[in-house]
């Protein structure tokens, strides 16, 4: 029987080990528990017992012994088994196309974190007619969900996190669209480098034969007359392209974000090049895979770089090649609120460590003036400080709204003291006795 509940466990296997009353060891008994779980051994001789039983298919087992003293004497003996399951959940959702239609028999892949490569290969389920796919005893933690149709090479992406045992989380995915990535790679005086050979990374994919699921790496040559490169059918929101010549062996990179059905022109121009490169950590210490960590380096020729990766399994990020100069790295929890930023520069292959997302959001310390303050100037400026500092571009008019009886109160913003603080000062003062609150979202 069960632990716990009693239920009759079917199909166990039963061992029995006799010892006669003289001391002789008798020959091993087996069966085998029936559907009400009973199981019996007719004919057992006088004397010790000791039994045993378990599934070859399921952790867990039990024993038991007694001793058997006058013919004919029947002995019940309870087997009760505590079975040890790994703590799992169920992962649920539909798959849609690109213009919102269900994307039925889609191919779907779910890749638990830490759990996925050549020695663990993903689960595989395929959508039904309404576009939906389940897969049920998933183990806890964070996981993947990639859904590529069957007929062409259009792959979407989403995460998801199983918290609890018995949870179920539902990630809907929907495909990206395919895109065109070309360009050319450029020595550093102008001239095209005929014998460079490109890369592209892509998220969610890029769309190459012979990946998991397309979500490999493309590799090819540049076209020796004019050292040029084409990457058609790309299903990815985000790309990086970097370029290494063959002959000097000097390397170039550039990223940015695609649009579904866009043909984007990109110029690699080689250079002297380092790398960076790191570990991303949930708040509890878990491996977080599937953050997207956006690298931007220093302008070149006016123009700001970008470059985007997506932590793995265990996750690691590593850009390589990543131009020299100075870099703000943002990592960025897709299905959370954990985040995190580093700031340095390139001089060659930096590596980062480890680095800890930071799951709290940042909140508001104090203000000035006070709350419910009274007999402030009409053009007094409202002063937030925050408990950590912010991203400037998430402060505007759509999340800190400044309102009175009469509607929104336009005002002039400012960042300062290490992006921890916020100044609002009204465009125009405030009327007599006005009421004013400011919200945050």
């Amino acid at each position: 029987m069960l632990g716990g509940t009693l239920q009759p466990l079917k199909g166990w296997e039963i061992t029995l080990q006799q010892t006669s009353r003289s001391g002789r060891t008798l020959p091993t008994l087996k069966t085998t528990t029936s559907v009400d779980g009973s199981w019996s051994f007719p004919g057992t001789s006088r004397g010790t017992f000791a039994l045993s039983a378990g599934h070859r298919e399921i952790s867990g087992s039990t024993n038991a012994s007694g001793e058997i003293e006058a013919d004919g004497q029947v002995i019940e003996v309870p087997l009760i088994v505590n079975v040890q399951r790994p703590l799992s959940g169920r992962i649920e959702g539909v798959v849609f196309n690109p213009d919102g239609s269900v994307a039925a028999n889609s191919a779907v892949e779910i890749c638990h974190a830490g759990a996925c490569g050549l020695e663990s290969p993903p689960a595989r389920v395929t959508t039904d007619v309404n576009g939906f796919y389940f897969l049920d005893d998933v183990p806890l933690g964070r996981f993947t969900v990639t859904a590529q149709a069957q007929v062409t090479r259009n792959v979407g992406k989403g995460f998801g996190d199983l918290a609890i045992d018995g949870d179920v989380v539902s990630v809907d995915v929907r495909l990206v669209g395919l895109t065109i990535v070309s360009g050319i790679v450029l020595n550093a005086n102008g001239t095209p480098a005929t014998a460079a050979v490109v890369r592209l990374d892509g998220s969610p994919a890029t769309g190459c034969v012979g990946g998991e699921s397309g979500v490999g790496t493309c590799v090819q040559g540049v076209r020796p007359a004019d050292g040029t490169f084409s990457f058609v059918d790309v299903p990815a929101k985000t790309f990086t392209v970097s370029a290494t010549d063959a002959v000097s062996g000097l390397k170039g990179a550039v990223g940015g974000i695609l649009n579904s059905g866009e043909h984007k022109t990109v110029t690699i121009v080689l250079e002297p090049t380092g790398s960076v490169s790191g570990k991303v950590f949930t708040a509890s210490g878990k491996a977080a895979q599937g953050i997207v960590a956006e690298l931007i380096l220093a302008p070149n020729a006016g123009q700001e770089r970008r470059l985007y990766q997506e932590t793995k399994n265990d996750g690691s990020f590593l850009f390589d090649p990543s131009p020299l100069g100075s870099f703000t790295l943002i990592l960025q929890d897709v299905i959370g609120t954990g985040m995190a930023q580093r700031t340095g520069t390139v001089a060659g292959n930096g590596a980062l460590g480890n680095i800890v997302l930071d799951e709290a959001p940042p909140a508001i310390a104090s203000s000035n003036p006070a709350a419910s303050a009274s007999g402030v100037p009409q053009n007094q400026a409202i002063r937030l400080t925050f408990t950590e500092a912010i991203l400037p571009g998430t402060v505007n008019a759509s999340n800190v709204r400044l309102e009175s009886p009469t509607g929104l109160i336009n005002y002039a913003l400012n960042i300062s003291d290490g992006d921890t603080v916020a100044t609002l000062t009204p465009l125009a003062p405030l009327a007599d006795e006005t009421r004013y609150v400011v919200r945050v979202n």
